[in-house]
């Protein structure tokens, strides 16, 4: 007696969460939906990827394959989507600037960023206050802000110290 009926494959989607690592990894039995044989309960499966990373993000074919005891196989496609959700780290420092002549003084991202850091990578960076004047001799708290790849946004708040040097005439 001989089975030569390969199983009955049952694939399901699925969505993982990229770490803080920015990898993520599944099992192939994480794919399967109530797959069955006609001869055993034991089904091996296999997965075409297994292992996901940022250049994954969004919707991924993965090739699944159902294999009995006897070594009868099918396979089916089952999508596995890939999603960044953790927000950037934010890094700041002080800065300190000094008013020109005309009681103005600039800001840069730069000056201020100490290192933020994303998973996937940071998109975008700016500030909450960029321009300067004579109102704002001293402490200002402002906000650097960023967002990543993915939409992800965070920020955190960094002093800087407006300072005016120049002598009157």
């Amino acid at each position: 007696v001989l089975d030569t009926i390969s199983p009955s494959l049952v694939t399901r989607n699925i969505t993982v969460q990229l770490g803080a690592t920015g990898l993520a990894t599944i099992s192939p039995s994480q794919l399967d939906s109530a797959s069955a044989d006609n001869c055993s309960n034991l089904l091996f499966f296999n997965a075409s990827k297994t292992s996901f990373s940022c250049s994954d993000l969004g919707l991924n074919n993965v090739l699944v394959t159902a294999t009995d005891v006897q070594g009868n196989s099918t396979s089916k496609t089952a999508v596995v989507t890939v999603e960044d959700n953790i927000a950037p780290s934010v890094q700041t420092k002080t800065a300190t600037i000094y008013l020109n002549a005309s009681g103005l003084a600039s800001l840069n991202k730069a000056m201020v960023n100490n290192g933020s850091s994303d998973n996937c990578g940071i998109d975008t960076m700016w500030l909450s206050q960029q321009t300067f004047d004579c109102t704002k001799l001293g402490q200002n708290s402002i906000q650097l802000l960023v967002k990543d790849v993915s939409g992800n946004q965070n920020s955190s708040s960094v002093t800087i110290s407006v300072m005016d040097t120049i002598s009157p005439n």
